[in-house]
C-alpha cells in the first residue's frame, strides 16, 4: 500500500514538472508574445550605421570625426534607410548586419529637412531581410511601437512603449518636420536614431530620429514622409523640391506689343533735353515746371521726359524720373 502511494506521488510530482516546463511559453501574456514575435522577425533588418570623416597621408591615416547610428533595410536590393545628420560629411562608412557580419556601406542620397539618408550595400539576398513599411496616418495615441537600435554601439537593443503623442514640433527642426513628429516614450538613445519604430504587426511606422535628456521621451519622423521621397532618393540621390517664385520686370512699349498687349507703360526716362533741342516741344524751349516736385524747369536746364498712358511729362531729374516711375498716376490728371 505504502509503495502505491510513493509512486502515486511520484508520478504526480514528474507531471507537474512535466506541464511546468511544456508551459513556459504559454505562460506569457499575448502582449509579450506579440513583442517577442515582432522583435525575431525585425532585429534581423536592423543593422547598426558605423561613418568617419578620414584623412589619409602617407605615413598615417586620422579620423578627424565618426559617428554611430542604426538603420534597416527597406528592399530587398540592398538599400538602407538611417539618419542623414550621421553620415553628413563623412567618407567611409561600414554597415554590421543583424548577424553580425560587417560590410561596406555606399551614400545613395540623403534628405537633410527630414534627417534621412539612403545607404546601398552588397550581400547575398539570404542575408537581406527588408521590413514592411506601415500607415504612420493611421497611428493612434496609446498605440504600442516598438523601437530595435543600437544605443551606444549595444547592437539590437529592444525598448517598447506607447505612441505619448502625435503632430509634434521640437525646437530646431525643419519646416518640413514641424507638427509631424511621433511622440514615443519607448526609450531612444544615441545610436538609436535611424533605426525603425515598429507597430504591433512589425511594420515601420517611424524611423527613429532623436531622444531628449528627459525620460520617456523620444521622437520618430514619420514613415509616410519616407514614402515621399523615397523614389528620388533612389533615382537622383536628392527630393525633387519644386519652388513657387516670381520676378518682376518694368513692361515698355516695345515689350507690351511682343506680347500683344496695350502699349501703356508706366513712365521711363527716354532722352535729355537741352535748351538746344529744337525739335523739342515748346516747354522745352520757354522753360516749364517739373511734374514731380514743381520746381521751375528754365529752358537751359537739363530735363527728363517720361511717358505715361500716351502722354509726355517733363521732370527735373533723375530722382524725379524714379518718383514718376513708382507712381504715375500721382503725378498726371487721369480723364
Amino acid at each position: 500500500m505504502r509503495r502505491h502511494i510513493v509512486g502515486a506521488l511520484a508520478a504526480a510530482a514528474l507531471a507537474a514538472a512535466g506541464s511546468g516546463a511544456l508551459g513556459d511559453d504559454t505562460a506569457l501574456l499575448q502582449d509579450e508574445r506579440n513583442t517577442i514575435e515582432v522583435f525575431r522577425k525585425a532585429s534581423l533588418g536592423v543593422v547598426h550605421v558605423g561613418a568617419r570623416a578620414a584623412a589619409e597621408t602617407k605615413f598615417e591615416k586620422k579620423v578627424i570625426e565618426a559617428g554611430t547610428a542604426s538603420g534597416f533595410f527597406i528592399d530587398a536590393e540592398g538599400r538602407v534607410l538611417t539618419n542623414a545628420h550621421v553620415v553628413d560629411g563623412k567618407n567611409e562608412i561600414d554597415v554590421v548586419l543583424g548577424s553580425g557580419r560587417r560590410v561596406p556601406g555606399r551614400l545613395v542620397g540623403t534628405v537633410p529637412q527630414l534627417d534621412l539618408a539612403l545607404l546601398q550595400v552588397d550581400v547575398p539576398a539570404d542575408e537581406l531581410y527588408p521590413l514592411p513599411l506601415g500607415d504612420s496616418r493611421s497611428l493612434q495615441v496609446g498605440q504600442k511601437v516598438l523601437a530595435i537600435g543600437n544605443p551606444l554601439g549595444l547592437h539590437n537593443t529592444l525598448t517598447a512603449g506607447v505612441v505619448s503623442a502625435l503632430n509634434r514640433t521640437v525646437p530646431g527642426t525643419a519646416v518640413e518636420l514641424r507638427d509631424a513628429l511621433i511622440q514615443t516614450d519607448a526609450a531612444i538613445n544615441p545610436g538609436n536614431g535611424g533605426g525603425p519604430l515598429l507597430n504591433s504587426a512589425g511594420e515601420v511606422v517611424g524611423v527613429n530620429a532623436l531622444g531628449t535628456n528627459a525620460q520617456s521621451l523620444g521622437f520618430a519622423i514619420p514613415v509616410h514622409l519616407e514614402r515621399r521621397v523615397m523614389a528620388d532618393l533612389i533615382e537622383m540621390g536628392h527630393a525633387y523640391r519644386p519652388q513657387l517664385g516670381f520676378s518682376g520686370v518694368e513692361i515698355t512699349s516695345s515689350l507690351a506689343r511682343l506680347f500683344g498687349q496695350p502699349a501703356e507703360p508706366k513712365g521711363k526716362e527716354v532722352s535729355i533735353m537741352t535748351e538746344h533741342a529744337e525739335d523739342g516741344p515748346d516747354e522745352a524751349r520757354h522753360g516749364t515746371t517739373c511734374r514731380v516736385c514743381l520746381k521751375p524747369i528754365r529752358a537751359s536746364d537739363k530735363r527728363w521726359s517720361v511717358h505715361y498712358r500716351g502722354a509726355e511729362y517733363q521732370v527735373c531729374c533723375p530722382s524725379c524720373v524714379q518718383a514718376f516711375n513708382r507712381a504715375p498716376r500721382q503725378f498726371v490728371e487721369e480723364p
